[in-house]
C-alpha cells in the first residue's frame, strides 16, 4: 500500500495528485483520494492535464508559489543594492535574478504520478527549476540540500527549501526497461509497489515472452499481456469448475485463487471484482535499482563490513 507507507510511516499527510483529464485519470484520481482520506491523508493540490500537450511548465507553476515574504524581500534586497544596481534597467535584471533563487513552496509533501510514463520527462524537471527540491534517500544528496538552504539562511529572508517525494505508483510502472528509465528523469527518491513482473525473475512470463518472439519475431504487445492474463485465468477457473457453465465459472472465479502469467504470483478477485495480491513496497534511489527496505538495509550492512575491513588493513600510524 504505497499511500499507506507514504502516510503512515513516513507522516507526509499532504498528498498531491497528477492525472490525464479523461475517463482512465478520473478514475484513478477517484481511487486515491479516497484512499488517502481513509488512510488519514490530505489531497491538498491536483494537476490535470490536458492529453498530447508539448509543455506543461504551466501547470508545474500553478502549484507552485513564491515565499510569503516574497514581496518584502525584493523590496529588501532593491534597497541593500540600490547603489549597485544604479539605473531601472540593472535592478530590473537583478531583482529577475534575485527571483530565481526564491524556494517554490508546495501545497503537498508527496506527488502521486497518475499519468502515462511519457508524461513524467515534462514534469519532474520542472519543480527544481522552480526550487523545489525532492525528497532523497541518500545521505549525500539531502546534505545537498541542507548545504542550499545554508545559503539562503544568510539571506535573512526565513526561506526554506522544501522538499517533496515523488510517487510513480504500479499502474503506471508496467515493464523492467520503465523502472529502468525512471532513473534518467528523476535523481529523487521514489516508491512505487509493482505487482506486474516483466522481468526474469517471472520464469512463467519470462518463458511465455522468449517463446513468442521466437515464433513471431516480435515483443508482446501491452493488449496481448492483459490478453494472455485474461485467457489463463479463465482456463484454470474452467477447469476448477464443476459445470463448464458461465454461472458456475463466475462462482468459481469469485471463490478461488488462480495464478498469474503477469505477476508470477497467486492473485485472486476482491469484492469489487478487481484482481488482487501480495506487492512488495519497492524505493528507488540514484543510480541504485528498485529494492525493498530489507534489500537496502542488507546492502549497507555489507557495505559498512566492506569498510570495516579496509580499515582494518590499513596500517596504523
Amino acid at each position: 500500500d504505497i499511500l499507506g507507507y507514504v502516510i503512515r510511516e513516513l507522516e507526509l499527510k499532504r498528498i498531491g495528485l497528477v492525472y490525464v483529464d479523461g475517463r482512465d485519470g478520473h478514475f484513478l484520481r477517484d481511487i486515491y483520494w479516497k484512499t488517502a482520506e481513509k488512510l488519514g491523508g490530505e489531497i491538498t493540490e491536483i494537476m490535470e492535464l490536458v492529453a498530447g500537450s508539448r509543455s506543461y511548465m504551466e501547470d508545474v507553476e500553478k502549484v507552485v508559489s513564491m515565499p510569503d515574504n516574497y514581496e518584502e524581500a525584493v523590496r529588501t534586497f532593491r534597497a541593500r543594492n540600490k547603489d549597485k544596481f544604479s539605473t531601472d534597467t540593472l535592478m530590473r535584471r537583478a531583482v529577475e535574478r534575485f527571483a530565481k533563487t526564491a524556494p517554490g513552496q508546495c501545497n503537498f509533501d508527496a506527488l502521486v504520478f497518475l499519468t502515462p510514463l511519457n508524461y513524467m520527462p515534462m514534469i519532474i524537471p520542472s519543480f527544481p527549476y522552480l526550487n523545489v527540491e525532492f525528497l532523497y534517500y541518500q545521505n549525500y544528496l539531502n546534505r545537498n540540500v541542507r548545504l542550499k538552504q545554508q545559503s539562503l539562511d544568510k539571506e535573512g529572508f526565513g526561506w526554506k527549501l522544501q522538499q517533496v517525494l515523488l510517487l510513480p505508483p504500479s499502474e503506471i510502472i508496467t515493464s523492467e526497461r520503465i523502472i529502468n528509465q525512471l532513473g534518467n528523469y528523476v535523481d529523487g527518491m521514489m516508491v512505487h509497489t509493482p505487482l506486474n513482473d516483466f522481468s526474469l525473475n517471472n520464469e512463467v512470463y519470462s518463458d511465455m515472452a522468449s517463446r513468442f518472439k521466437a515464433g513471431e519475431g516480435r515483443d508482446i504487445f501491452p493488449i496481448e499481456n492483459l490478453i494472455a492474463e485474461t485467457a489463463g485465468i479463465i482456463y484454470q477457473a474452467r477447469k476448477k469448475s464443476i459445470a463448464e457453465n458461465i454461472p458456475n465459472i463466475v462462482h468459481v472465479l469469485r471463490e478461488h485463487s488462480f495464478d498469474s502469467v503477469l505477476t508470477g504470483k497467486e492473485v485472486s478477485f476482491d469484492e469489487k471484482n478487481r484482481i488482487s495480491a501480495e506487492s512488495a513496497l519497492l524505493i528507488g534511489r540514484v543510480k541504485e535499482p528498485f529494492m525493498t527496505l530489507e534489500m537496502i538495509e542488507e546492502q549497507e550492512k555489507q557495505k559498512a563490513e566492506e569498510r570495516a575491513k579496509e580499515r582494518e588493513k590499513q596500517p596504523a600510524t
